[in-house]
């Protein structure tokens, strides 16, 4: 389909374990299904499940991390590699060699942001920014050895890296350029 549509390029995100997992969301690892379609995801992040007249979607629910101290935030582990299946990868990025390949790289910020929850996030940016350093240095080692694991397994069967990540909004930056 992307072909017959002129598209030279496509962005393909690693695949999950699905002996560990029960999907993913853009890349992120859904670990299990909890009551009230409510879903767990890697960093502890909660998702609900919507219906709608052509399927379902899930959006963030909770932030793990929204009341946490400082302390509580240190003792976060960060997420498995073992949640990917970089075996599956390799197999699907096959397919697609007809393609320039982006290989997925989820954005570290807004990870942060999830476990934080957006609000408690831009109040951390402000007042108690150690709080998001030690964040975004736990999220960045995961993505890191997300990104060595990727190459070690699948390297020549991608073009570039797709970093997305939310840093602006419509009307701009969501910080300012020196925060």
């Amino acid at each position: 389909m992307q072909k017959k549509l002129g598209v030279d390029q496509s962005i393909v995100i690693c695949p999950v374990n699905l002996e560990k997992t029960i999907g993913s969301w853009w890349g992120l690892p859904l670990i299990s299904k909890r009551e009230n379609s409510k879903i767990l995801g890697a960093w502890d992040i909660v998702f609900q499940e919507w219906g709608y007249p052509f399927g379902k979607y899930i959006e963030i629910h909770s932030s793990p991390l929204i009341n946490a101290t400082i302390d509580e935030i240190i003792k976060i582990k960060t997420p498995s590699l073992d949640l990917w299946d970089f075996e599956a990868y390799k197999k699907l990025l096959v397919k697609y060699q007809d393609f320039f390949v982006w290989l997925n790289m989820n954005g570290c910020f807004d990870f942060v942001r999830f476990q934080r929850g957006s609000e408690q996030f831009f109040v951390d940016l402000a007042l108690e920014p150690k709080n998001v350093e030690i964040l975004l240095d736990k999220v960045n080692e995961l993505a890191i050895s997300f990104l060595e694991k990727c190459m070690e397994k699948i390297k020549w069967l991608v073009d570039g890296v797709y970093v997305g990540d939310d840093f602006g909004t419509q009307n701009g930056l969501v910080i300012s350029p020196s925060m």
